[in-house]
């Protein structure tokens, strides 16, 4: 049996977790962006599962444009996303 003893001295102390009320300016603007982009995407990925579904189940012409439509605007709104997301950093080197 092996007793471990801890004599002297004190835990080290533990950071603070910030709480929501505490958040500086840049904070707060990441969460709001983080926050807009998972509720977009999440729509986004709803809206691709119809999309996606009426391909698969009726294989047209004009389902597959909507399709490839689809596909482009979701690349698209990722380029917009990085672009959104690194505008701050953009900003700051100015």
């Amino acid at each position: 049996m092996v007793v471990l003893v801890l004599t002297g001295g004190a835990w080290p102390a533990q950071p603070q977790l910030v709480s929501a009320n505490n958040l500086n300016a840049e904070e707060r603007r990441a969460e709001n962006f983080l926050r807009t982009a998972e509720e977009e995407l999440r729509a986004s990925a709803e809206k691709g599962t119809f999309v996606e579904w009426a391909y698969a189940s009726n294989i047209t012409d004009h389902n597959e444009k909507v399709k490839l439509k689809f596909q482009v605007s979701q690349r698209l709104y990722s380029w917009y996303c990085w672009r959104r997301r690194l505008s701050p950093l953009s900003a700051e080197k100015g």
